[in-house]
């Protein structure tokens, strides 16, 4: 739930500006983002890639664990194979468009996905003395209508994927030193909450998705 204070707004010439934008990429491929993908799929990458199969937990552990975005800094994979997927793949979590911070340390993001001004959401970092608690959103707007909550007012503009709303754990991990991760190191970010922006029942299916990436002990490690 996003307080009535908020006022981040996209605007009709920044909407304007991603349209021509978009259009204007013509014939060129994007590359499919890696990020999100389970460690099952992964592998089945690695299969068609003709590597052995461990590399796919290697790549998985780089992801999640690491907070490797760039290939080439996957040590220990063969050069071809870091070639391969840096030509057909990319790792995105999403981009930060404004970085607020208050007095008491509070650090409030505005996360923007696809480079479209519409797909923009708060994410909030919130420090405390024994633990940090991380308020990530769902969904762009809401489909309630609840008085107390500004998304409310708000049409629901569509759902987050789940690398979107991991991604908004990783930005927010990377800014608190908590990646790589480090076995027995207290996280700086050690609670989530689904209390941004969007119903997360509603889109429960990546929520769904977005929670087992984020427990796996395999990557990213948080407790249930």
């Amino acid at each position: 739930m996003i307080p009535r204070r908020s006022v981040w707004r996209y605007t009709d010439a920044a909407v304007a500006q991603w349209a021509r934008r978009k259009s204007s990429t013509g014939g060129s491929v994007e590359r499919n983002n890696l990020f999100g993908k389970r460690l099952e799929d992964i592998a089945g990458i690695v299969e068609a890639a003709k590597e052995p199969s461990y590399r796919s937990k290697q790549i998985y552990m780089w992801i999640y664990a690491k907070g490797a975005t760039m290939f080439q800094d996957m040590l220990g994979l063969p050069k071809s194979l870091q070639q391969r997927l840096e030509k057909e793949y990319a790792i995105k979590y999403g981009r930060v468009v404004d970085n607020q911070l208050s007095a008491d340390g509070t650090r409030k993001l505005l996360m923007q996905f696809n480079d479209d001004p519409r797909a923009s959401v708060e994410t909030v970092i919130i420090p405390e003395e024994r633990r940090g608690t991380l308020c990530v959103s769902s969904q762009v707007g809401c489909s309630l209508t609840c008085r107390f909550c500004h998304t409310g007012t708000q049409r629901l503009y569509r759902n987050l994927t789940a690398p979107e709303i991991v991604g908004q754990y990783m930005t927010a991990a990377w800014m608190a030193k908590d990646l790589p991760r480090r076995e027995n190191h207290q996280r700086a970010i050690s609670n989530i909450v689904f209390m941004g922006q969007g119903e997360p029942l509603y889109n429960f299916r990546n929520v769904s998705a977005a929670i087992s990436l984020l427990t796996d002990r395999q990557g990213i490690g948080l407790a249930p």
